[in-house]
């Protein structure tokens, strides 16, 4: 039912194209900004970005409150190791877009990360590390807080 009601909407916003057309352009990326900025908490890759900037010595102050499975059951240079992987991989493939010529092969690097998932980082993780960082977010075990004894 979803499906229909989705095809119905995009068929009557064919029909909408003069009324869209009169809304700004900055209120569109305004709205697009919330939305990205407003779906950050949550996401693992974003949660495992900040945990970069976290200092060695508070990161027994993540496990006291609600966290992530992965934070318990995988070490912390693993973790740090496959987000900055995944940040180098955002990046290249955000910049094949910036190049005029290598634009055509925007689909590229999405093709190559199939190869890279299967066969690169199980060389590089063990496969319960790897299930762990790489679950989907219906697949985690939402970490419970540890009490403090003192």
């Amino acid at each position: 039912m979803s499906n229909l009601l989705q095809s119905l909407f995009v068929g009557v916003s064919v029909f909408a194209m003069p009324v869209i057309k009169k809304i700004p352009t900055s209120v569109l990326w305004g709205y697009f900004a919330y939305m990205a900025i407003d779906s950050l908490p949550g996401n693992q890759f974003w949660e495992r970005i900040l945990l970069l900037f976290v200092t060695p010595s508070r990161w027994f102050k993540l496990l006291e409150g609600h966290h992530a499975s992965f934070v318990e059951s995988v070490p912390i240079r693993y973790i740090i190791f496959f987000t900055i992987f995944q940040c180098v991989y955002f990046m290249v493939c955000f910049g094949v877009t910036w190049i005029p010529i290598a634009g055509i092969l925007f689909p590229l690097p999405f093709f190559l990360l199939i190869l890279v998932r299967q066969y690169i980082l199980p060389k590089m993780f063990s496969p319960h590390h790897l299930r762990e960082l790489d679950a989907a977010e219906y697949e985690e075990i939402v970490g419970a807080p540890r009490l403090s004894l003192s």
